[in-house]
């Protein structure tokens, strides 16, 4: 009897709860071991509409992400405010859209919304406090050196 796609989302949601998923190879086998059909792109499918990501080698939901990208290694060249209320983070190329990804995840109280392109991210956030409290959490407060 087919499997409909949300019973085979959920297993694979149920997976993923784990920890120990480190390829789409596995979720199939384990989705079939469980008499669930499914395939590489049905799963990919699965995972891509989960919001699962990998980190450290294995696929993790949204809810599980840390933030992991190594700020003091240079990933935010600059947070410049814009006014009170957006901060201007520049990153390494193709860094911006993975950070702003991950502080969403992380639902900091300070911010209020991200929008990402491949180097760039505009970070709203209610006031000059919680601005300079966002540069702060990224290692780039306004008293550190960075020049």
């Amino acid at each position: 009897m087919p499997v409909s796609s949300s019973r085979r989302r959920e297993a694979v949601r149920r997976l993923l709860l784990t920890g120990r998923v480190r390829s789409q190879e596995e979720v199939v086998s384990f989705l079939r071991a469980q008499g669930i059909g499914a395939t590489q792109s049905s799963v990919s499918r699965d995972l891509g509409q989960l919001g699962a990501v990998r980190q450290g080698g294995r696929y993790v939901l949204p809810s599980r992400v840390q933030l992991s990208l190594d700020v003091d290694n240079a990933v935010v060249l600059s947070a410049i405010p814009a006014g009170p209320n957006l901060l201007v983070v520049r990153t390494l190329i193709g860094c911006a859209t993975r950070l702003a990804l991950e502080i969403d995840h992380q639902e900091w109280e300070e911010v209020i919304g991200t929008v990402a392109g491949d180097d760039t991210i505009f970070i709203a956030t209610a006031d000059a406090s919680d601005q300079a409290k966002v540069a702060k959490r990224l290692n780039w407060a306004e008293e550190a050196d960075h020049a």
